[in-house]
């Protein structure tokens, strides 16, 4: 059994849990387990942990709390933090999303201050406890069980519940977020932003690691490390991503496509995309019912 009162231990290493999530996206999954353990980690994106069985304890910085089923977590990204469950036969749902999930700058927004100021407040860990709040199993049942727009809106919905809620526990008050991991975290998200903004041009790494003060190599050991895929993956992702929303929502010819959204060629677009989605730029487009304007 473990004991909440025991000395933090310091943990020799953290592991980074990188998953892969669209742009304008999350990821909701289930853990069924008879004896549940982590490690202690972090990751770049926020998570909701729901717990639908089992108790236990979560270390989060430098504090400790129990929860318990019923209860659900909101996590910070980039925080260490481990579950230490002490009964059997666990069962929880997670939600794990970043502040462009919606689209980006949404929670940038004057009308989204109260969801701005509960996504801040997020990075000391927060505890809100099941007994006092009875929409917790009905809401996470319908993220479980919705796609797309809807489960978008019924993640909009809990955020907002949490956002007026004032029955919760604060895990870690005074963990210092101003570590070289957290530093590191900061400059990571700056990177992805500014690759977010320049991804549709000729963009090289050259240009990005000289923007950031670094060599090519630094760069490519660090983006690896805060971002979990190469540059180059990541940057073929994030134009991909836009392809698949223009072959659908308008008729630009295929060839124009490719190179508004970066690619020299035609031949380089139509492998990129074929690699990542399985189909041709043309087959994904027959298969959506958009025709493609001569040209």
């Amino acid at each position: 059994m473990y004991d909440a009162k025991m000395e933090l231990q310091t943990m020799p290493k953290i592991q980074v849990y990188n998953r892969e999530i669209p742009h304008n996206s999350c990821l909701v999954f289930e853990t069924i387990v008879h004896r549940f353990s982590s490690t202690w980690h972090v990751h770049r994106d926020f998570e909701i942990v729901y717990i639908e069985s089992g108790w236990g304890h979560i270390q989060y910085g430098s504090g400790v709390k129990a929860y318990k089923a019923g209860d659900l977590i909101l996590l910070g990204p980039w925080i260490p933090h481990e579950f230490l469950e002490d009964s059997l036969n666990h069962h929880s749902v997670s939600l794990i999303f970043n502040r462009d999930f919606l689209v980006s700058g949404f929670f940038d927004s004057e009308i989204t201050k109260e969801l701005r100021d509960l996504l801040d407040r997020a990075i000391e860990g927060m505890i809100f406890h099941g007994q006092d709040n009875d929409y917790f199993p009905f809401l996470v049942r319908l993220i479980k069980t919705e796609s797309g727009l809807m489960q978008a809106i019924h993640i909009l919905t809990l955020l907002i519940q949490l956002s007026v809620n004032n029955r919760f526990s604060i895990i870690s008050e005074h963990y210092d977020y101003h570590s070289d991991f957290r530093k590191n975290q900061l400059k990571s998200e700056q990177v992805l932003r500014y690759i977010n903004e320049n991804a549709f041009r000729k963009l090289l790494v050259d240009e990005v690691a000289k923007h950031f003060c670094m060599s090519r190599s630094t760069f490519t050991r660090f983006f690896n490390t805060y971002v979990g895929v190469s540059f180059s993956k990541y940057l073929t992702s994030l134009r991909i991503q836009k392809a698949c929303a223009l072959l659908h929502s308008t008729p630009q010819p295929i060839i124009n496509i490719g190179q508004d959204i970066g690619f020299d060629t035609t031949s380089a677009f139509n492998r990129a995309f074929l690699q990542l989605t399985g189909k041709t730029p043309r087959e994904y487009r027959k298969g959506g019912g958009q025709v493609e304007k001569a040209g």
